[in-house]
């Protein structure tokens, strides 16, 4: 059976429109998306969403990045995590619970936010690449648990219509809040008005202590960039909060003015010296391109398109799976990948493309060693 695939750019077909798509024909498989300079992986189950994250060579490493992001996770435990993964070919979220690092819990609530997150950021993307390949999906979610692509879409279309109406308030997700008001929120405030307000108002300014950027106000109450970016708008409107004045190392504009004057005659001379030289070198390089037209191409220079790197990564993410699978249902890891106990967990699935040999796999101490195939 072959595999069904969707391709395209955003300029001529809408990120919406593609969600769309996928959501009204029901499609299961894998949605990678190349912006500039990001490039993220949706996962779809039926039309819905399992999870989203930006790619990376290493299975679950953003998932892991964001434990620590939210505070939950110390970065050189993680680093000591990556470590421990790499050698013996187990995910990395299997042996930080397995550790007592974070629970269970702890990985299901920043997996849902980072799929949120993910699809709140591709929402405002209005340029890039996207391939849709239709082919199963592995996880435990139940379909409660799934994002349909109607409700991704109602939920993205409010983000990418309300985010203009506060994200003015938070100019920069450098910017440092302080604290204006210590006694209770006055009744008067937008969140007396809902109930469900309050708790997340507490959630933001429970960080908000002069020091901490915005970016990391939003990251340690886990509510998102959306819902934390609006709330921090919220308290700063209510004057509960306001942006911190004269941080240590910071300079007005003022004196940076005076201070930058001197240089200023110095640096316009500079850049005539640099905009000469640079029209003397495209001159040159028109030159080079008009001649390198003619030449023949350099032989055994092979450029792999960025779909079939990313294709390659997800064929060694899924070995990867089924190996760590074979350990848990026999005890030990296959001898080779020809040991037929190798997939006694999983059914064998095609790995690599028809013009590819098999992976690499060998056993050393208590790890494994897995190398991509060569063509």
């Amino acid at each position: 059976m072959s595999k069904v695939a969707l391709h395209g750019n955003l300029k001529d077909f809408g990120i919406a429109d593609v969600f769309q798509l996928i959501g009204q024909q029901r499609k299961t498989g894998l949605l990678e998306i190349e912006g500039d300079p990001d490039s993220v992986v949706l996962a779809f189950d039926g039309g819905s969403v399992v999870w989203a994250s930006p790619a990376s060579d290493w299975p679950l490493l953003p998932l892991a990045e964001a434990l620590v992001r939210c505070g939950w996770l110390p970065q050189t435990r993680l680093e000591a995590v990556l470590v421990d993964s790499r050698r013996s070919a187990r995910s990395l979220s299997t042996l930080l619970v397995e550790h007592g690092d974070v629970s269970v819990s702890q990985v299901e609530e920043v997996a849902d936010l980072l799929t949120r997150e993910t699809i709140f950021n591709v929402m405002r993307w209005n340029c890039g690449v996207f391939h849709f390949t239709a082919q199963p999906v592995d996880h435990q979610k139940s379909s409660e648990k799934l994002l349909s692509a109607e409700q991704i879409l109602m939920e993205g279309l409010r983000w990418v219509d309300e985010w203009p109406t506060f994200c003015e308030s938070v100019p920069r997700e450098e910017i440092v809040f302080r604290r204006v008001l210590t006694a209770e929120m006055p009744d008067s405030s937008p969140a007396s008005e809902d109930r469900s307000q309050p708790a997340s108002w507490l959630r933001i300014l429970a960080h908000v202590n002069g020091r901490s950027s915005a970016r990391r106000i939003i990251d340690l109450s886990r509510l998102g960039t959306f819902e934390g970016t609006r709330i921090l708008a919220e308290l700063r409107s209510a004057a509960v909060i306001e942006p911190v004045s004269g941080l240590p190392g910071s300079v007005s504009r003022e004196r940076l003015r005076a201070v930058a004057a001197p240089f200023a005659e110095a640096a316009r001379y500079t850049m005539l010296s640099v905009l000469a030289l640079a029209l003397l070198a495209g001159v040159a390089g028109v030159a080079l391109q008009k001649t390198a037209l003619w030449a023949p191409p350099r032989q055994g220079y092979i450029r792999p398109a960025p779909l079939e790197v990313v294709a390659a990564r997800f064929r060694s993410r899924r070995l990867h799976n089924a190996i760590e699978a074979s350990h848990y249902v026999t005890g030990q890891f296959p001898g080779d990948l020809a040991d037929p106990t190798a997939w006694k967990a999983v059914r064998r699935l095609a790995l690599t493309p028809q013009d590819a040999g098999d992976y690499y796999y060998h056993r050393k101490n208590d790890g494994v060693i897995l190398l991509a195939p060569e063509r």
